[in-house]
């Protein structure tokens, strides 16, 4: 079996010239700067780079989405329904503002009170402090100072 020689052969059945057996190795094929730094970026950083890609892609399709609906504001309108709107704006206003200073007349007039029971209750302080008696007893509530 030593006689025999194994040849490869082209499509036509003619022989191949003889290649040596070591083929040139070639270097391998290196990646340009920015591609090795994204590589390494995807590497190190790919469990928070894909959450933040997909966040940024539901972002645009939602702007894309904003963007192509009309706003009911830019809609054209009837001139007479946005008067009645606005008028029904104005007297919902006046009504606020009315009831606005009701109850601010309210408050004031209970600071009044409150000013006045207090002015009387000094004076009663006063009256019973000149007659020699404790002016903190059957006056009013007891209060307490902190020295």
């Amino acid at each position: 079996m030593d006689d025999v020689e194994i040849t490869d052969v082209d499509e036509n059945g003619d022989a191949l010239p003889e290649v040596d057996a070591e083929e040139p190795k070639r270097p391998p094929r290196e990646l340009p700067a920015v591609g090795l730094l994204a590589g390494e970026l995807v590497w190190t950083h790919g469990r928070y780079l894909l959450p933040a890609l997909a966040a940024l892609l539901a972002l645009l399709v939602y702007l894309a989405n904003r963007r192509t609906r009309p706003h009911p504001a830019s809609a054209p309108q009837d001139a007479e329904a946005v008067v009645r709107r606005q008028e029904a704006m104005e007297a919902s206003r006046r009504r606020m503002q009315r009831e606005q200073d009701a109850k601010a007349a309210v408050f004031r007039e209970k600071r009044k009170q409150q000013e006045e029971e207090k002015r009387r209750q000094k004076i009663e302080e006063w009256d019973s402090m000149q007659l020699g008696k404790s002016f903190k007893g059957a006056s009013g509530p007891l209060r307490s100072t902190v020295l």
